[in-house]
């Protein structure tokens, strides 16, 4: 005995002799660590033929008895990486292992190895019919990696999702990978919402719930199942592939307006905001739905709702403050539509009217020309137009000093407001949208287009002609201020000689207003 432990210890002292003694497959697996590391270290420093020869020698030792040559065995696999696909078969098995440090160095080495080859489809098939869910799942995630190779593995898949026992969550990822690369994965899947079955059902939703995107077609078939299906587990389920966290009332009206409003996923409020203004609600119940809309990151959805306003007239006063806000939408085509909107909607403050009066500087001549028309031609509250007195005042109240008094502190505030204006005779318009219009400056007569300049023009002129036959000549209030013996109206002696002049100054507005101020500092001097 005493000579053979010497011949022993001899090769084992001598490197050169003890690498050409031991096989570097036996070194792989060994129970002493110095010489375990330098053999993976050989292992690494291989080439690619040489390393698939070594794979080939090591599959054995995943069946042997000794876990710990199994594990490392596996872990040699892991070291090889893609060189090592012929043992993803034996691998397989391994991931049952009864020893837990077996089973998980078997994970890692198919994990390192990446995708199989098409060749070892069928048994990876196979596999997923195991008894051990460990097993299933790393079959499912080998045939994964495989792409658009693994199409012959869908009807293994598509058969597992009839399994009332168990449908691993492995199975749901597998299927959502492979929906990038196979067409018609989401086709098969949407087909199955239509059944009566609650576990196919149940499986399929899982499913479809975690597809990154889906198609219209698979939408409308959840917003189906969310409205009309009694199971409320089902229920529930279809709510959260639509992007919502609670499931609606039972009913088409209650589904489509709770996903128009709440889904988190914007193409399907697109979805059901098209189907819910293809029912045809009433107002009350569209308001919500539409205020959303127009509050919408989602540019599609906010020009929907304006799309959906105009061809309802009479619900935009309802909106009217929403649609103001939406002239100022960074797209043109949105402004726009909310301009056509609003065109039979009356203003509601001075504010209303300086918004719209900003669109003249608008970049898009078609906003400039709808601007212009909303100003002349649109509908104006009563409080912005010519207030008129309810009847003329007796003959007592105008001799009366306090009115007197009061009559000429209104013509004086009034004139010395318009005199602040630049002498125009557009600023005497001040109860007309027109003259809010003009009055902060806003006007068309600087448009680069000669067909938007001469349209403001002429709008203009009939807008002044309208606001002068419905004052009268002398105007009411101006008329009331000269009879109760205010300032008297003043002749200016540079146009008294010249009739036409003074037929002229009669129907300005500009100079009726002047005629009632007092003399401005350069009308003294040349007095």
């Amino acid at each position: 005995m005493v000579i053979p432990l010497c011949i022993v210890g001899l090769i084992a002292g001598t490197d050169g002799l003890f690498l050409r003694a031991v096989p570097l497959e036996q070194r792989l697996i060994s129970h002493n660590d110095d010489i375990r590391k330098k053999a993976q270290q050989a292992l690494l420093g291989q080439s690619s033929e040489q390393k698939q020869q070594t794979v080939r020698r090591l599959i054995p030792a995943l069946i042997q008895a000794d876990p710990l040559a199994r594990k490392w065995a596996a872990i040699s696999f892991a070291l090889v990486g893609p060189s090592a696909r012929e043992a993803i078969p034996s691998l397989l098995q391994n991931v049952s292992d009864k020893e837990t440090e077996v089973a998980q160095a078997a994970r890692v080495a198919l994990t390192e190895i990446g995708a199989p080859d098409a060749g070892q489809l069928p048994i990876l098939i196979q596999a997923l019919g195991n008894a051990h869910e460990g097993v299933r799942c790393e079959a499912a995630a080998s045939i994964a990696r495989l792409g658009s190779n693994a199409e012959p593995a869908l009807p293994a898949l598509f058969q597992a999702l009839e399994n009332k026992t168990s449908f691993p969550d492995c199975f749901v990822s597998t299927l959502v990978d492979l929906n990038s690369f196979i067409p018609g994965i989401e086709t098969d899947l949407a087909s199955r919402l239509h059944s009566a079955n609650p576990v196919l059902l149940d499986h399929t939703l899982q499913v479809v719930q975690r597809l990154p995107v889906k198609s219209p077609p698979t939408l409308q078939l959840l917003l189906d199942v969310l409205s009309q299906n009694e199971n409320e587990d089902i229920r529930q389920q279809a709510a959260e592939a639509l992007s919502l966290r609670h499931a609606p009332e039972k009913g088409v009206p209650a589904a489509l307006k709770a996903c128009a409003t709440l889904s988190a996923n914007a193409q399907v409020r697109a979805l059901a905001f098209s189907l819910f203004r293809k029912q045809s609600p009433p107002l009350p119940l569209a308001q919500k739905v539409i205020l959303h809309a127009l509050h919408d990151e989602d540019a599609g959805l906010r020009r929907s709702a304006l799309e959906w306003l105009i061809t309802q007239p009479t619900w935009t006063r309802s909106f009217a403050a929403d649609l103001f806000q939406e002239l100022h939408d960074p797209l043109p085509d949105h402004r726009r539509l909310a301009l056509e909107a609003l065109y039979h909607v009356a203003w509601h403050g001075r504010d209303h009217v300086q918004t719209i009066a900003l669109m003249q500087r608008d970049h898009e001549a078609d906003i400039r020309c709808l601007a212009v028309r909303q100003l002349v031609d649109g509908p104006r509250p009563a409080a912005w137009r010519p207030e008129r007195p309810a009847r003329p005042p007796r003959v007592d109240e105008l001799q009366s000093p306090r009115h007197q008094r009061r009559s000429g502190r209104v013509a004086g505030a009034r004139c010395r407001r318009r005199r602040a204006q630049p002498q125009d005779c557009r600023t005497c318009l001040s109860e007309t949208a027109g003259a809010a219009r003009t009055r902060h400056g806003f006007s068309s007569d600087h448009d680069p287009d000669p067909l938007h300049r001469r349209r403001a023009g002429g709008r203009l002129a009939r807008l002044r002609a309208r606001r002068l036959v419905a004052d009268g000549a002398p105007g009411a209030a101006h008329g009331e201020a000269r009879t109760a013996g205010a300032a008297r109206p003043r002749t200016d002696h540079r146009d008294a000689g010249d009739p036409g002049e003074q037929s002229k100054r009669s129907l300005d507005p500009c100079r009726r207003c002047r005629r009632t101020a007092s003399p401005r500092p350069d009308d003294r001097g040349s007095r």
